[in-house]
């Protein structure tokens, strides 16, 4: 014979917290979410109220997702940064000026390599004096050339 539950349990029933089924509604929205889209815009795109994405995106269930996918895109990255080198190696190489010293510059920064932090726009005189003022025994001779230390050419 079939059990069912008396009408007292099933009033008194709580369902677990968070999602049980991730619908292919919700993974829309969480791919949204997840490409940086407002919840207010995925709220709108969806027409579901903003405390619904927000409720979506606070399930417990749902974070685990977002915390392994933020834990993939960074895995990613670490495997594209081969790439990223070769490529700065390639406009170190064969770029025009400007490239070259872009790139230049950026290596620097991410090393560290610079006194103190200048924010702004900046021409590449500006990027050229700063490497000079980091460098001791550095010159400047001409809006892109620097020559480093002693009998350097």
């Amino acid at each position: 014979m079939l059990e069912t539950p008396s009408v007292l349990a099933l009033v008194h029933y709580v369902p677990p917290k968070g999602l049980r089924v991730i619908r292919p509604r919700h993974a829309l929205m969480l791919h949204d979410y997840l490409r940086g889209v407002s919840r207010v815009d995925i709220a709108l795109k969806y027409q579901v109220g903003v405390q619904t994405v927000t409720n979506l995106v606070n399930d417990p269930n749902v974070k685990y997702l977002i915390a392994a996918s933020v834990e993939h895109s960074l895995t990613d990255l670490d495997t594209l940064l081969p790439k990223a080198v070769d490529t700065v190696r390639d406009i170190l190489d064969s770029g025009t000026r400007r490239e070259r010293l872009a790139a230049a510059d950026k290596v620097f920064k991410i090393k560290n390599l610079y006194k103190n932090e200048d924010s702004g726009s900046e021409t590449a005189e500006d990027v050229m004096r700063r490497i000079v003022a980091s460098f001791p025994g550095a010159t400047f001779n001409g809006p892109t050339v620097v020559q480093l230390g002693q009998g350097r050419d």
